[in-house]
């Protein structure tokens, strides 16, 4: 089932007020290299939702979306959307 976001209200609600990089845990995502742009794309990628849903939730192309989604595979070392959603949970790098 794809979640489909009409408003950016949301996952706005989602981000607003909060880092989602634990700054506490063992890992954070800047031992990752990720950017605080790249940590509310990995956040929104945890929830489910496709390039297009995380673009809408944003405020940016769904093209940037892939070229985010393409930088944070890379720079936690794995090759899925799911990988990188386990890796951060398990890593404890989202709220």
């Amino acid at each position: 089932m794809t979640t489909r976001v009409t408003s950016r209200e949301p996952a706005v609600k989602v981000l607003e007020g909060q880092r989602h990089c634990q700054m506490t845990s063992a890992h954070r995502c800047e031992d990752f290299g990720l950017s605080s742009r790249e940590s509310d794309v990995l956040q929104l990628i945890v929830e489910g939702l496709a390039d297009k849903g995380i673009g809408v939730a944003l405020g940016i192309s769904q093209f940037t979306v892939h070229k985010h989604v393409r930088s944070i595979l890379q720079k936690i070392g794995v090759t899925s959307r799911t990988e990188a959603a386990v890796r951060a949970l398990r890593a404890g790098l989202l709220t």
